[in-house]
């Protein structure tokens, strides 16, 4: 009778916390119509391929561990989930302040990730690790270069950018110089 008594109980209290609107949520970060109980400065936005370019650094974490267990099927797979990362992270170039660069690193990233396809493939373990370990100057490149939150000055755009130019007087700086004295002028269209 105990067991019955406790599941009314059970019942008639969630039925309460169900009429009542009760909600157990994580109040860090809560956002109802105009009012948000987050914490702090939101901060700097972030640039448009931050959470593409965090994607791809974890993917590398999951094709490690799946080289680190020596299961073939499983990096196989986890590579190819990497490389469609890393190609919709290309596609994020022209969102970039050089996007010529940011291809260059990008397509530079998918052939290294194409090394380790074939060394997988193989199942050459040693060769698997070290085509998997040349990724991670390019990721650092990438981390370093384009940061995954937005300058706080937008990029300029062809049309909003100044030329700069060497005056025809300056002279190169002479050996043994401690400064070199070049004119410079900025000219705002």
């Amino acid at each position: 009778m105990a067991s019955f008594s406790s599941r009314i109980l059970l019942l008639a209290t969630a039925a309460v916390f169900a009429c009542s609107g009760c909600v157990v949520v994580n109040p860090s970060n809560v956002s109802v119509g105009g009012f948000s109980t987050r914490r702090g400065d939101p901060g700097p936005p972030e640039t448009p391929y931050a959470s593409a370019l965090r994607d791809v650094i974890e993917q590398q974490a999951a094709v490690r561990t799946e080289i680190n267990d020596r299961d073939w099927v499983e990096a196989g797979e986890e590579i190819d989930d990497w490389a469609q990362l890393s190609r919709k992270l290309v596609g994020y170039a022209d969102t970039s302040r050089d996007p010529i660069r940011f291809r260059a690193y990008g397509n530079e990233l998918l052939g290294a990730i194409e090394r380790l396809r074939l060394a997988v493939g193989r199942q050459d373990a040693q060769a698997a690790a070290n085509a998997l370990n040349a990724c991670d100057p390019i990721l650092n490149k990438f981390s370093r270069d384009f940061p995954l939150v937005a300058p706080s000055d937008p990029p300029q755009t062809k049309g909003d950018q100044q030329q700069s130019h060497v005056s025809p007087g300056a002279s190169p700086p002479r050996s043994g110089s401690a400064s070199p004295e070049y004119r410079v002028s900025v000219q705002v269209p």
